[in-house]
Protein backbone atom coordinates (compact mmCIF):
# COMPACT_ATOMS: atom_id res chain seq x y z
CA UNK A 1 0.00 0.00 0.00
CA UNK A 2 3.22 2.53 0.91
CA UNK A 3 4.63 1.52 -2.60
CA UNK A 4 0.61 2.60 -3.97
CA UNK A 5 0.59 6.02 -2.42
CA UNK A 6 4.43 6.83 -3.58
CA UNK A 7 4.15 5.95 -7.03
CA UNK A 8 0.75 8.47 -7.14
CA UNK A 9 3.18 11.21 -5.24
CA UNK A 10 6.06 10.45 -7.63
CA UNK A 11 4.02 10.86 -10.61
CA UNK A 12 2.79 14.32 -9.46
CA UNK A 13 6.05 15.85 -8.12
CA UNK A 14 7.46 15.01 -11.39
CA UNK A 15 4.13 16.21 -13.87
CA UNK A 16 5.25 19.02 -15.77
CA UNK A 17 1.96 19.83 -17.64
CA UNK A 18 -1.40 18.21 -16.33
CA UNK A 19 -2.85 15.89 -13.73
CA UNK A 20 -6.63 14.28 -13.86
CA UNK A 21 -7.27 12.92 -10.56
CA UNK A 22 -10.65 11.05 -10.32
CA UNK A 23 -12.16 9.16 -7.38
CA UNK A 24 -15.35 7.55 -5.53
CA UNK A 25 -14.31 9.12 -2.76
CA UNK A 26 -12.03 11.65 -0.95
CA UNK A 27 -11.36 11.81 2.60
CA UNK A 28 -9.59 14.84 4.95
CA UNK A 29 -7.35 12.70 6.38
CA UNK A 30 -3.58 11.46 6.17
CA UNK A 31 -4.01 10.09 2.71
CA UNK A 32 -6.52 12.36 1.72
CA UNK A 33 -4.85 15.47 3.10
CA UNK A 34 -1.26 14.38 1.50
CA UNK A 35 -2.70 13.80 -2.08
CA UNK A 36 -4.42 17.72 -1.72
CA UNK A 37 -1.01 19.07 -0.68
CA UNK A 38 0.78 17.08 -3.66
CA UNK A 39 -1.96 18.50 -6.43
CA UNK A 40 -1.92 22.00 -4.98
CA UNK A 41 1.75 22.06 -5.24
CA UNK A 42 2.01 20.98 -8.78
CA UNK A 43 -1.15 23.55 -9.12
CA UNK A 44 1.25 26.43 -7.70
CA UNK A 45 4.38 25.42 -10.12
CA UNK A 46 1.84 25.97 -13.08
CA UNK A 47 0.81 22.34 -13.47
CA UNK A 48 -3.31 22.13 -14.64
CA UNK A 49 -4.87 19.93 -11.77
CA UNK A 50 -8.60 18.81 -12.19
CA UNK A 51 -9.81 16.94 -9.84
CA UNK A 52 -13.37 15.31 -10.41
CA UNK A 53 -14.85 13.53 -6.92
CA UNK A 54 -18.16 11.86 -6.62
CA UNK A 55 -19.86 14.18 -4.35
CA UNK A 56 -22.07 11.93 -1.71
CA UNK A 57 -18.73 10.80 0.31
CA UNK A 58 -16.18 13.74 -0.53
CA UNK A 59 -14.85 16.63 0.48
CA UNK A 60 -17.16 16.61 3.44
CA UNK A 61 -15.88 20.06 4.79
CA UNK A 62 -17.11 22.84 2.36
CA UNK A 63 -14.94 25.10 3.48
CA UNK A 64 -11.62 24.06 2.84
CA UNK A 65 -13.19 23.12 -0.72
CA UNK A 66 -13.78 26.49 -1.42
CA UNK A 67 -10.99 27.26 -0.03
CA UNK A 68 -8.64 25.01 -2.27
CA UNK A 69 -10.92 26.10 -5.42
CA UNK A 70 -9.66 29.88 -4.45
CA UNK A 71 -5.98 28.47 -4.48
CA UNK A 72 -4.55 28.48 -7.41
CA UNK A 73 -6.05 29.41 -10.88
CA UNK A 74 -4.67 26.17 -11.76
CA UNK A 75 -6.36 24.04 -9.79
CA UNK A 76 -9.74 22.83 -11.44
CA UNK A 77 -12.63 20.66 -8.78
CA UNK A 78 -15.31 19.23 -9.81
CA UNK A 79 -18.03 17.22 -8.07
CA UNK A 80 -19.69 14.54 -9.64
CA UNK A 81 -24.01 14.40 -9.43
CA UNK A 82 -24.24 16.53 -5.98
CA UNK A 83 -27.52 15.60 -4.27
CA UNK A 84 -29.63 18.72 -4.83
CA UNK A 85 -26.85 20.79 -6.31
CA UNK A 86 -24.87 21.30 -2.59
CA UNK A 87 -21.20 20.23 -2.11
CA UNK A 88 -22.40 18.62 0.90
CA UNK A 89 -25.30 16.37 2.04
CA UNK A 90 -27.03 16.08 4.80
CA UNK A 91 -28.36 13.20 6.57
CA UNK A 92 -32.02 14.75 5.61
CA UNK A 93 -31.14 15.50 2.79
CA UNK A 94 -29.61 12.65 1.44
CA UNK A 95 -32.66 10.56 2.69
CA UNK A 96 -34.97 13.15 0.67
CA UNK A 97 -32.81 11.92 -2.53
CA UNK A 98 -33.33 8.65 -2.06
CA UNK A 99 -37.16 9.37 -1.89
CA UNK A 100 -37.59 11.78 -4.66
CA UNK A 101 -35.29 11.23 -7.16
CA UNK A 102 -33.46 7.77 -6.28
CA UNK A 103 -32.86 6.99 -9.94
CA UNK A 104 -30.71 10.56 -10.63
CA UNK A 105 -29.33 10.28 -6.71
CA UNK A 106 -28.01 6.78 -7.56
CA UNK A 107 -26.45 7.31 -10.60
CA UNK A 108 -22.81 7.67 -8.42
CA UNK A 109 -19.32 7.42 -10.45
CA UNK A 110 -17.01 5.03 -8.96
CA UNK A 111 -14.20 5.52 -11.58
CA UNK A 112 -10.61 5.97 -10.26
CA UNK A 113 -8.05 7.53 -12.51
CA UNK A 114 -4.56 9.41 -12.33
CA UNK A 115 -3.43 10.59 -15.32
CA UNK A 116 0.19 12.80 -15.56
CA UNK A 117 0.54 14.68 -18.53
CA UNK A 118 -1.76 12.66 -20.56
CA UNK A 119 1.10 9.94 -20.61
CA UNK A 120 1.25 7.94 -17.77
CA UNK A 121 -1.64 6.83 -15.33
CA UNK A 122 -2.91 4.80 -12.50
CA UNK A 123 -6.12 2.85 -12.59
CA UNK A 124 -7.38 0.66 -9.68
CA UNK A 125 -9.52 0.65 -6.93
CA UNK A 126 -8.23 3.02 -4.26
CA UNK A 127 -9.95 5.89 -2.64
CA UNK A 128 -8.39 8.82 -1.04
CA UNK A 129 -8.71 7.64 2.06
CA UNK A 130 -6.25 6.12 4.74
CA UNK A 131 -7.98 2.50 4.75
CA UNK A 132 -7.56 1.77 0.68
CA UNK A 133 -3.81 2.24 1.62
CA UNK A 134 -3.49 0.75 4.69
CA UNK A 135 -3.43 3.62 7.26
CA UNK A 136 -6.13 2.30 9.06
CA UNK A 137 -4.99 -0.28 11.57
CA UNK A 138 -8.59 -1.52 12.09
CA UNK A 139 -8.98 -2.45 8.52
CA UNK A 140 -7.08 -5.53 6.60
CA UNK A 141 -7.73 -3.87 3.22
CA UNK A 142 -6.10 -4.69 0.33
CA UNK A 143 -6.51 -3.51 -3.38
CA UNK A 144 -4.95 -3.72 -6.35
CA UNK A 145 -3.28 -0.70 -9.32
CA UNK A 146 -2.26 -0.75 -12.61
CA UNK A 147 0.46 1.47 -13.98
CA UNK A 148 -0.23 2.11 -17.68
CA UNK A 149 2.23 4.49 -20.05
CA UNK A 150 1.45 4.82 -23.91
CA UNK A 151 -1.47 4.67 -26.58
CA UNK A 152 -3.63 3.67 -23.38
CA UNK A 153 -3.40 7.11 -21.92
CA UNK A 154 -4.94 8.70 -24.63
CA UNK A 155 -8.30 6.17 -23.81
CA UNK A 156 -7.66 7.55 -20.49
CA UNK A 157 -7.94 10.92 -20.62
CA UNK A 158 -10.87 10.41 -22.95
CA UNK A 159 -12.79 8.61 -20.61
CA UNK A 160 -11.80 11.37 -17.82
CA UNK A 161 -13.35 13.74 -19.98
CA UNK A 162 -16.41 12.18 -20.84
CA UNK A 163 -17.10 12.77 -17.15
CA UNK A 164 -15.28 15.96 -16.78
CA UNK A 165 -17.92 17.74 -19.43
CA UNK A 166 -21.01 15.49 -17.97
CA UNK A 167 -23.78 18.18 -17.03
CA UNK A 168 -23.44 16.54 -13.23
CA UNK A 169 -20.12 17.45 -12.90
CA UNK A 170 -20.18 20.67 -11.03
CA UNK A 171 -17.34 22.88 -9.79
Amino acid sequence: PDAALAARLNLIAGARYSIDVQTYLWSFDDVGNLMLDALLRAAQRGVTVRILADQLFSFSNVGTLAALARSSPHLHIRLYNPTFDEAHTQPLQWAAGIVCCYFRFNQRMHDKLLLVDGRVGIVGGRNYENRYFGWDPSLDYLDRDVLLAGPVARIMRRSFDVFWHNPRALP
